[in-house]
């Protein structure tokens, strides 16, 4: 590792952006990006700002500032600023504590409750995906009210209040206020207080949203946090304004970031959409934190004019099975009074599936249950691997 003791920073990033081809990405305290000293396949290159206000420039393939800097094109006198500064081996050891097989097991940890039962627990982070225009901001906010009130949606339920701090980052103001209120007057719960539901959302600000992809943004949420239980973030793309959502390496950022939450006891549910293939947009890594993820999908045939109307699939469950983690369908359904209430039903692969379970349950041979079900026997393995997955059959 080496220090500088005169670095001009937004000069430095922008010659390894040009020499590197390309992006550098912000960090906790700092930035990472390519070294342009030797073939780098990740991002090796690291930057951090000490407490004395210096940096630190170091390269974990072990290049030199001197390779890094003549790489980069910078006179020879510039690199003469730079001092080798070996890394204190008790400091390194002191960032981490080892605990014992015994002494762990000795010890009284918390155990998780329900926050809002099956799948969102204390500490719990939620991954809601979904293509444009199906209904991920409809169910995060039926989520959020239910969480902030004690309550119920569409399946689940809220065994005790807990303190919501949901942030929307594209709304206007006057359809926010509609949902809320629908949500609100459709309710068989009082309205949570303003202590246990908090809004921030775009219009209401006097300049743009802090971007969360930088430290700066993240402190600003980071300043609130001591007053909330629970933080619904809807949506990455417009909250986390990297230029480079395919890059695991941006996401790190972010993930470090809920892991933080975590660690102080927070639970998070955040949006994202789907691409053109319906998978989750951009990198994959996104879901290896999560406990859960949900994917929304319109039924088949569904139309945008018949309204809200979508299947919800839990591709991810970390702590529950069985008829928990069943599909199902929800739709808004508009009253004569013109309140909006959900109608919940199975969704059509899961009605499926429970045919092939109660043919297997039967004693049927896979001929029988497919001229009773009229499902190639394909398309009963399919439905049978998914009913084990589920815990229905073993």
């Amino acid at each position: 590792m080496t220090k500088d003791v005169s670095i001009d920073v937004e000069q430095f990033k922008e010659r390894i952006e040009s020499v590197t081809a390309s992006l550098v990405f912000p960090t906790l305290g700092g930035f990472k990006g390519k070294c342009p000293a030797h073939e780098d396949s990740g991002q090796s290159l690291k930057l951090s700002e000490d407490e004395d206000g210096k940096y630190n420039i170091s390269c974990d393939a072990g290049c030199s500032i001197a390779s890094i800097y003549k790489s980069l094109g910078f006179p020879y006198k510039e690199r003469e600023k730079f001092v080798e500064v070996p890394q204190p081996k008790k400091a390194i050891e002191s960032e981490l504590r080892v605990v014992g097989l015994q002494e762990f097991l000795s010890m009284e940890i918390p155990k998780k409750e329900m926050v809002l039962s099956p799948f969102l627990t204390t500490q719990g982070i939620v991954l809601i995906y979904a293509r444009r225009g199906v209904g991920k901001t409809h169910l995060s906010l039926g989520i959020a009210y239910a969480v902030a009130c004690g309550g119920t949606f569409l399946k689940w339920e809220a065994p005790a209040p807990k303190r919501v701090l949901f942030l929307d980052g594209e709304m206007t103001p006057s359809d926010m206020h509609e949902r809320l209120q629908r949500i609100s007057l459709a309710s068989d719960y009082p309205a949570p207080s303003d202590d246990y539901f908090r809004l921030i959302t775009p219009g209401l600000q006097e300049n743009s949203l802090p971007n969360l992809s930088m430290v700066e943004g993240r402190e600003k949420i980071n300043n609130l946090m001591d007053t909330f239980d629970v933080i619904v973030i809807d949506n990455l793309s417009s909250l986390f304004r990297s230029s480079c959502e395919n890059e695991a390496d941006s996401w790190q950022v972010i993930q470090d970031w809920f892991l933080e939450l975590r660690r102080n006891g927070k639970s998070i549910v955040f949006v994202h959409h789907a691409g053109k293939s319906g998978q989750q947009r951009g990198t994959s890594k996104r879901e290896d934190v999560a406990d859960t993820v949900i994917c929304l999908k319109n039924p088949e045939g569904h139309r945008s004019k018949e309204g809200a109307c979508f299947e919800v699939h839990f591709e991810k469950t970390r702590h529950f099975a069985g008829k928990d983690a069943q599909s199902f369908t929800a739709k808004i359904i508009e009253a004569d009074d013109g309140l909006w209430y959900w109608e919940v039903s199975s969704s059509e692969v899961e009605k499926e599936i429970e045919l092939v379970v109660e043919g297997i349950k039967a004693n049927l041979t896979i001929e029988q249950i497919s001229k009773k079900t009229g499902f190639t026997k394909s398309q009963i393995e399919t439905r049978k691997k998914k009913a084990k997955h589920l815990g229905l059959i073993n």
